[in-house]
């Protein structure tokens, strides 16, 4: 049996891309990213006590949001995953998913970016036909059915935390 969530999270809000004029993977949370990020990590420990491990691309925006969560999830080892770095698309974020599965996870998080997540949604729940864009901080939660087939289960916003 292979996975059966994929919790899929953006990174809390980050300095401003234009304004940051050092390389972009090293842009770090505003400290109001950092307290949206810590916000996220309770409610997702509530929502999913069982993660097995958390993904998250090594830019430092995202590194930093999944920093948070992984502090909530002892259990869960955090892992850098190259894979996903941004403007990697869907051809990044299955490799990372297929090895997941591979590795006999069942419920993981992954910490991404945009618009490879919405990209990833998409392929996964609806073969290209649906198409997402959330903000900062939000989630969105893909559940296996019992056909084989990922469906959406939840989408909250950061707003909601």
């Amino acid at each position: 049996m292979g996975m059966e969530r994929i919790v899929l999270v953006r990174h809390a809000k980050a300095m401003d891309r234009e304004a940051w004029k050092l390389d972009d993977l090293s842009r770090p949370l505003l400290p109001k990213g950092h307290k949206k990020a810590e916000g996220l990590a309770e409610l997702l420990v509530k929502r999913y006590p069982s993660i097995d491990v958390i993904f998250a691309s090594p830019a430092t925006r995202t590194k930093e949001t999944a920093q948070s969560i992984a502090r909530a999830f002892p259990a869960a080892p955090l892992v850098l995953a190259e894979e996903i770095l941004p403007d990697s698309g869907i051809v990044g974020y299955s490799k990372l998913l297929e090895q997941a599965s591979i590795k006999g996870h069942k419920e993981i998080v992954v910490v991404g970016h945009e618009p490879d997540l919405s990209e990833t949604v998409s392929m996964l729940c609806s073969n290209g036909r649906i198409h997402l864009h959330w903000k900062k901080a939000a989630f969105v939660e893909l559940v296996m059915d019992g056909e084989g087939i990922w469906r959406i289960e939840a989408m909250i916003p950061a707003s909601f935390f």
